[in-house]
């Protein structure tokens, strides 16, 4: 009966419904913070699609989607999660949508995703199939980190909020599959991320540089400072690689500034990076290993340059944090899940893997207390008919193929039935 009825299901999903919901999306602005007008749309999608919806507030202007399909009861209840927030669409393609594929901003990161849900639930109720456990589908804001700009905002906003509802009953799911990440094999194990900016300041302050030397420059002290982040890196990458995410663990440094003009002491210098972790390492044990490393870095510049007024204030923000969802003891049983829905659409799944990329595995495996892994859209680049290359998430060609968004909506279809069941 259940292998009917993801059949039934299947057949209901169109190709071309999920394309234009993607396009739809796509051509509403939602960079990090300004996800509104976005979410506001997708709930009215998910109400035509024929299940309840409701909007989340996270903050003001900034709502969480949760759309429900009332299960009859006695099946296992699904959480099927993705975000809304993207990055800024700055230089990138503008939205458009060819014979082919969906382009722009949120294409494949992960709007394609959104439309591919939607259209999966739509088409189980197209079907005629009454389920026996709920389904709940949610578009998150904040995923996205827009750093340095607006360090407060993407640290998994929206789905920290989901989760803890989760966690008190509030929002009632056994299990959650973040529809992100590769196609044929479950993501289960990330590394952990943070953003941090090193604020340097002492010295004489904005003076007129012939009134001081540079043994009292910021500046100085910065350069110094990144070089001893660079040994920093290598002993963290001493530590070895996981075995899943196959990158070792590093510090990373994207940007460093200082001073306002050619003959002015700089007030302070600034770098920001950000640091990734494995398993095994809490975020609180990484900030507080590095927050020792600045110290010492401090003191010695304090002896080496005979300046006590030196200070090196560090601002660290966890992004996502490590983790590994096998931790969990009903993992392997929804990995076994998403392998039966996955094999019949897009064959022989790999081995679970894990990547230095980070989703939210941790709020809903962690945060929420349920087992929960990630299967998405993909993340190989693709090639159009008309030979045109798709970019992946972030690029400035981002696109997501029309194959690659039926191929997605076909394996939620088949999340849906597997683990909800189907009332015989």
């Amino acid at each position: 009966m259940e292998r009917s009825a993801i059949g039934r299901v299947q057949e209901a999903i169109s190709a071309e419904a999920i394309a234009d919901l993607a396009y739809e999306l796509v051509s509403i602005p939602s960079p990090t913070g300004e996800e509104g007008a976005a979410s506001r749309y997708y709930a009215e999608r998910l109400k035509r699609a024929g299940l309840t919806s409701r909007l989340q507030y996270v903050e003001p202007g900034r709502p969480n989607v949760l759309g429900e399909l009332k299960g009859l009861g006695g099946g296992a209840n699904l959480l099927l999660q993705g975000h809304i927030d993207t990055i800024p669409a700055i230089d990138c393609v503008s939205p458009q949508r060819d014979a082919d594929a969906v382009w722009g901003r949120g294409a494949a990161d992960m709007k394609g995703s959104l439309a591919a849900m939607a259209v999966a639930a739509e088409a189980v109720v197209r079907a005629g199939i009454r389920l026996k456990g709920d389904l709940i589908l949610a578009a998150c804001v904040g995923h996205e980190i827009p750093w340095p700009l607006h360090p407060t905002l993407g640290h998994g906003d929206g789905a920290k909020v989901l989760a803890r509802a989760v966690r008190a009953g509030e929002v009632n799911a056994d299990c959650c599959v973040i529809t992100e990440g590769p196609t044929r094999m479950p993501w289960v194990v990330q590394g952990g991320i943070a953003p941090w900016r090193i604020r340097v300041t002492g010295g004489p302050g904005p003076v007129h540089t012939t009134l001081t030397t540079l043994d009292h420059n910021p500046m100085v002290w910065v350069s110094e400072l990144i070089l001893d982040l660079r040994d920093y890196c290598r002993e963290v990458e001493g530590r070895g690689e996981h075995p899943l995410i196959g990158v070792a663990p590093r510090l990373e440094l994207g940007l460093a500034c200082g001073g306002d003009y050619f003959n002015r002491n700089p007030a302070e210098g600034m770098i920001c990076g950000a640091i990734r972790w494995d398993p095994g390492w809490s975020a609180e044990q990484v900030e507080n290993h590095l927050r020792d490393r600045l110290e010492n870095t401090r003191q010695r510049l304090v002896a080496k340059y005979g300046d006590d007024s030196i200070r090196i204030e560090l601002f660290f923000r966890t992004g996502k944090d490590a983790f590994d969802a096998r931790e969990h003891p009903r993992t392997e049983w929804l990995i076994e899940r998403v392998r039966a829905a996955a094999e019949p659409v897009v064959g022989p799944l790999e081995a679970p893997w894990g990547s230095r990329a980070a989703t939210d595995l941790d709020i809903f495996g962690r945060g929420g207390g349920i087992p929960t892994v990630a299967i998405g859209l993909g993340l190989s680049q693709e090639r159009t008919a008309a030979g045109r290359n798709l970019g992946i998430a972030h690029s400035n060609d981002e696109g997501i193929s029309k194959a690659s968004l039926l191929a997605a909506a076909r394996v939620f279809a088949g999340l849906i039935v597997e683990i909800c069941e189907v009332d015989q």
